[in-house]
C-alpha cells in the first residue's frame, strides 16, 4: 500500500507538472528551479560543515567530544581526512630551547633568534582533562618576541614537566578525559596561535603503555588534519629502567621530532645513587655499573628501534650542578670525574640545579677547569672546601653537535634558556658548522648490538 501510494503522489505531480508546462508558464517553472536549486545548496552546505567539522558547535561553544554526537563525528573525521604527511627533511637541525614559566630572568630578541623552536614550560593537565595556565605575563612575553613579523622560531607550549605528570595516566586511558584534553589542547593552540605542543610526560609506566600511543595517534590526527600543527614529546634515558611506557615504533611515526632527556645519570641525589660524582650528560663512558649510562647509548638505542635517528635531539644542560663532601677519585683509572662522596644520613649534599649567573655570583671561576675527554665533561674539584662542580663549556658543546651531525640525529633542545649567564654565554656556542644543514655524517650506530 505503501508503494502504491508513492506511485499515486510522483504519478500526480508528474501530471501536474506535464500539465503545468503544457500551459507554458515559463515564469513559475523559473521560480521553481530557482528555489530549488536554493534549497539543495543550503543542504548541500550543512552536509559539508557535518562532513568537515569535528567538533559541531552549540550555543555553549564547542560540543564536548564525549558526547555520542561528536563521538562519531570524531571517528568520521580520522577516517576520511588522514593526517597531513610531510617529509622528513634530515639536513635542518633544530636549536630547541625551553623557557621555565616560573623563571624571572629577562627574555631577549637575541636569545629567540637563535633557536628553531621556543617551548614555554609548562602549562599543567588537571585530573579531568583540562589545561591550567599559569604565568602568563612570562608567557606572553615569549610569544610577542618569537611571533614578530620576521621571524621564523616556531612557537610551542609544553605540558607536565616534573613534578607535574601525575595526571597523564588517569586522563589518556580515560575515554572522556582523552577527548577533553585532546580539545583543550587544540584550543590553547587556536587561542594563542601557537605553532605546536610539547608533552612532557615524567614518565608513563608499562600500564599507560598502549594508551599513551593511542592518544598521541588521536591527537596527531586532529592538530594535522586541521592545521600542520607541531607535536613532539620527551623520552627518557635508556638502560635505567624508564623506558617501558613507550611504543617507540607507533610513537616515531606520530610526532615531529623527540627530545631525548639523556642527562641526569649522575647527581647529588637524596639517596645513595647520589655517589659518585660524575657528569650531568657524558657522550661516551660511564662509572662501574653504570658504563652504559650516557648520550650515546640512550641515542644508539631509539636510533636502532625506530631506524628514524633524525627525530632525535639530545640535551644540552645550560645549568651547573655542584656536590659538597667529595673526596678522592673511585678506583677507575684515569677517571678524575667520578669522586667518591660521603653521604649524610644516606643523603648526598649538593645543589642539583644552579644557573650559569648563580655559580658566577658564588664565586666559582667556570673558565678554569679539568676537562675528561671521554665524557666530554667539564669540572672543577676543590680538595679545600671538598666541592666539586661539573658544567657545559665551549668544548664540550662543540662535542654534542659534532655527534648529532655525525650520528644524522635532528638536533638538540637545551634545558634550560634561563639558567645561562646575564650574556648568553653558552647560548653564543650552540651554532652549528653548517649552519642548520649538516653533511658531515661520518659514522653509523652499530645496531647489531641491540
Amino acid at each position: 500500500m505503501v508503494a502504491e501510494r508513492q506511485h499515486l503522489v510522483f504519478s500526480r505531480d508528474q501530471q501536474y507538472c506535464k500539465t503545468r508546462f503544457k500551459e507554458k508558464d515559463v515564469s513559475l517553472a523559473v521560480l521553481t528551479v530557482v528555489f530549488c536549486s536554493g534549497i539543495l545548496s543550503i543542504l548541500i552546505a550543512t552536509g559539508f560543515w557535518v562532513f568537515i567539522n569535528p567538533f559541531p558547535i552549540t550555543k555553549a561553544g564547542y560540543t564536548p567530544l564525549s558526547s555520542p554526537d561528536a563521538s562519531s563525528i570524531y571517528n568520521s573525521f580520522k577516517n576520511k581526512f588522514p593526517p597531513i604527511k610531510t617529509e622528513e627533511n634530515t639536513c635542518s637541525k633544530r636549536i630547541i630551547g625551553y623557557y621555565s614559566g616560573t623563571s624571572d630572568s629577562e627574555i631577549t630578541i637575541n636569545q629567540v633568534s637563535k633557536l628553531t623552536h621556543a617551548i614555554f614550560a609548562f602549562v599543567q593537565l588537571t585530573f579531568d582533562g583540562t589545561l591550567v595556565f599559569r604565568n602568563k605575563n612570562r608567557f606572553m612575553a615569549l610569544r610577542n618576541i618569537a611571533k614578530t613579523e620576521n621571524s621564523t622560531v616556531k612557537f610551542m607550549f609544553s605540558i607536565g614537566g616534573p613534578g607535574h605528570s601525575q595526571n597523564f595516566s588517569p586522563v589518556v586511558r580515560n575515554q572522556e578525559k582523552k577527548r577533553r584534553f585532546i580539545k583543550s589542547i587544540f584550543s590553547f593552540l587556536e587561542e594563542h596561535k601557537l605553532d605546536g605542543v610539547d608533552i612532557f610526560w615524567k614518565w608513563p609506566h608499562l600500564a599507560d603503555k598502549h594508551a599513551y600511543s593511542q592518544f598521541l595517534l588521536e591527537l596527531n590526527e586532529i592538530l594535522k588534519t586541521r592545521k600542520d600543527y607541531i607535536l613532539s614529546i620527551l623520552v627518557p634515558p635508556q638502560g635505567i629502567g624508564f623506558a617501558s611506557g613507550f611504543k617507540m615504533n607507533e610513537i616515531v611515526e606520530n610526532v615531529d621530532f623527540i627530545n631525548i632527556f639523556a642527562m641526569d645519570y649522575y647527581g647529588p641525589w637524596a639517596s645513595g645513587w647520589g655517589n659518585p660524582t660524575g657528569p650531568i650528560s657524558p657522550i661516551y663512558g660511564g662509572s662501574e655499573r653504570r658504563e652504559q649510562w650516557n648520550v650515546d647509548n640512550t641515542a644508539a638505542i631509539y636510533s636502532c628501534e625506530t631506524m628514524r635517528s633524525s627525530k632525535f635531539n639530545i640535551v644540552i644542560p645550560f645549568f651547573a650542578r655542584l656536590w659538597n663532601n667529595v673526596g678522592k677519585p673511585i678506583d677507575f683509572p684515569g677517571k678524575e670525574v667520578y669522586r667518591n662522596v660521603t653521604l649524610i644520613d644516606g643523603k648526598a649534599v649538593g645543589e642539583v640545579y644552579m644557573p650559569r649567573r648563580s655559580a658566577l655570583q658564588k664565586g666559582y671561576n667556570l673558565s678554569s677547569y679539568n676537562y675528561d675527554d671521554l665524557s666530554e665533561t667539564a669540572f672543577i674539584y676543590n680538595s679545600t672546601t671538598k666541592e666539586y662542580l661539573t658544567f657545559e663549556v665551549k668544548r664540550s658543546i662543540a662535542a654534542k653537535l659534532d655527534y648529532v651531525q655525525n650520528m644524522n640525529l635532528g638536533g638538540v633542545w637545551i634545558w634550560q634558556m634561563d639558567m645561562d649567564d646575564e650574556s648568553d654565554k653558552l647560548l653564543d656556542t650552540v651554532v652549528f658548522d653548517d649552519g642548520f644543514c649538516s653533511t658531515k655524517k661520518s659514522k653509523e650506530y652499530d645496531c647489531s648490538m641491540f
